[in-house]
């Protein structure tokens, strides 16, 4: 494949998560629904769904924003150089944060 159509894709794949993010955001705007429900709650079983679901439920425009830059260009460089092992790494960077948020001990 010709880096120039690897580099496409790449940035392709990286804008289409980013974009579900920013979806996932309006969405809560437009709506008015809170969707804090699906973060997560440690050492319950109801928060058990916020290891999937808890990185695309951001507290504000502002932590959103703080997410898109480095996302976008981490995720471009991640996809563009280690194509082979891309999405495996996405995966356990997105699922590894949630799991050990999840672990924690509640106070």
């Amino acid at each position: 494949m010709n880096e120039r159509k690897l580099f496409r894709e790449s940035v392709f794949i990286t804008l289409a998560f980013v974009g579900v993010l920013w979806c996932v955001k309006s969405w809560e705007y437009a709506t008015s629904v809170d969707l804090s429900f699906l973060g997560i709650y440690p050492r319950t079983l109801k928060g058990s769904l916020g290891i999937v679901t808890s990185p695309f439920i951001h507290g504000d425009i502002q932590h959103l924003l703080s997410n898109t830059f480095p996302l976008a260009i981490l995720g471009v460089g991640l996809f563009f150089f280690f194509r082979k092992i891309a999405l495996e790494v996405f995966v356990i960077v997105y699922l590894s944060p949630s799991t050990a948020s999840a672990r924690e001990i509640p106070k």
